[in-house]
């Protein structure tokens, strides 16, 4: 049985950059959910932080 590898990845912007930075996700998300192997690829902002997200990635 393969073994799952889960990432949490902490993200942190330039100031002001986070906008950029969710439309780079939405970009990049259709692609890395498409290849093989990818059970979850999702971002979250971190509350009151407009700057900062949690990407999941299994």
């Amino acid at each position: 049985m393969p073994s799952t590898v889960r990432l949490l990845i902490l993200i942190t912007t330039l100031p002001g950059r986070g906008r950029e930075q969710r439309e780079a996700y939405e970009r990049l998300a259709p692609v890395v959910r498409a290849e093989e192997g990818c059970l979850r690829y999702d971002m979250h902002p971190v509350s009151g932080d407009p700057d900062r997200f949690a990407l999941l990635e299994e």
